[in-house]
């Protein structure tokens, strides 16, 4: 897998995941940001998979970049390369009350999200997904026996709920420089998918809904 451009500052790869290709901009940019974002396609779900990932340095690890998924658009943002604010267009977007912002662990993730970058979600607008998962089990019993007996992790739920094995990431990519300016192509796709795969979670599992109803 090559990227389709190495225009700086930023490069774009089409991810393929079994019948979807996502389209993924791998970028520290403000201005290829705030497009990103401009772009995204109206009316949508208005759900947004989140995930991070994190440069490992001796026992310590640091947020790296952040993983924004909306349809088959990925943004991989590489945090560590952003020189100056962060784009109004990116504060206002993160705070839009409009999205349902989900991932697994969410609530850790954001927190040191929050913590390292100053970039903030509001809780209020957030849902994890293994809790989302074990509510809406309670209305299917094949997957409130899974969850109840199993106790699956995240990889294996979201196996069950999308009826699709997901690949098997070696854990060396996990382990590499997230720090890096150009990541692998590797890399790329276990971001990528990472964030794909929590919004297509959340657009089965209605996260949108659960949120603003409860139900």
């Amino acid at each position: 897998m090559e990227p389709n451009h190495r225009i700086e500052p930023f490069q774009t790869y089409a991810i393929s995941f079994y019948n979807d290709e996502i389209d993924t901009t791998v970028t520290s940019d403000c201005d290829t940001v705030e497009r990103w974002i401009n772009e995204i396609p109206r009316p949508n779900l208005f759900i947004v998979g989140v995930d991070i990932k994190y440069r490992y340095d001796d026992l310590k690890d640091f947020v790296s970049t952040v993983q924004l998924c909306v349809g088959s658009r990925c943004l991989i943002y590489q945090l560590e390369f952003v020189d100056y604010d962060f784009p109004d267009v990116l504060l206002d977007f993160l705070a839009n009350e409009e999205y349902s912002f989900v991932g697994w662990d969410i609530d850790y993730s954001l927190t040191r999200l929050e913590t390292e970058t100053a970039l903030d979600i509001p809780r209020a607008l957030v849902v994890d997904l293994m809790n989302l998962a074990g509510y809406r089990s309670l209305n299917n019993m094949d997957m409130l026996e899974y969850i109840f007996f199993d106790d699956p992790d995240c990889i294996e739920l979201a196996e069950m709920v999308l009826e699709k094995e997901l690949e098997d990431m070696p854990e060396e990519v996990l382990m590499l420089r997230w720090d890096l300016r150009q990541l692998t192509s590797e890399q790329v796709k276990y971001a990528c998918v990472d964030a794909f795969v929590a919004f297509e979670m959340g657009r089965f599992l209605n996260a949108r809904q659960y949120r603003l109803t409860g139900l």
